[in-house]
């Protein structure tokens, strides 16, 4: 796992694109969640919090 880090590392050092281009796609989905009126909070992270509220029988159409 530690080399695999390490090497991600060295990508991102050397290519910087990597990382406008993880933003911009951020931005995107989260927009495109919050549209559709899925609450992920305000979050500013690539990993969404997706918010489901409900009881159990519910959430089953998520296969939860």
């Amino acid at each position: 796992m530690v080399r695999a880090v390490s090497k991600n590392l060295e990508i991102l050092a050397r290519e910087p694109e990597g990382r406008a281009r993880l933003w911009s796609n951020t931005r995107q989905f989260h927009q495109g969640l919050r549209e559709i009126g899925v609450d992920i909070g305000s979050t500013v992270s690539p990993i969404a919090p997706i918010r489901i509220n409900g009881d159990h029988d519910s959430l089953r159409q998520f296969g939860v």
